[in-house]
């Protein structure tokens, strides 16, 4: 009896490197609980600072945005209020 299976090299490749990192995740996890978080936080902050320009620009237009909605919905109240005190 002769059983082939068919396997694609790229299927095969990433299912060894998944393997591997699991098992070095899993290992290194064991040694140092917290080499996965800061690993994370590591990725994470390059991210962030690889595109702080353009991060900080949209957190500052947000900001922008939502201080004049509030400001114009307080000073409509205001000039309101003044109305109904004269």
């Amino acid at each position: 009896m002769k059983i082939e299976i068919e396997i694609d090299d790229n299927e095969l490749k990433k299912a060894i490197t998944d393997k591997l990192a699991n098992s070095l995740v899993a290992e290194r996890y064991a040694q140092d609980g917290n080499f996965y978080k800061r690993t994370i936080q590591g990725v994470v902050r390059e991210i962030i600072y690889k595109d702080k320009e353009n991060l900080s620009n949209r957190v500052v237009s947000q900001a922008s945005r939502e201080v004049k909605n509030k400001a114009m919905k307080k000073i409509i109240e205001s000039i309101g209020s003044d109305d109904n005190e004269n």
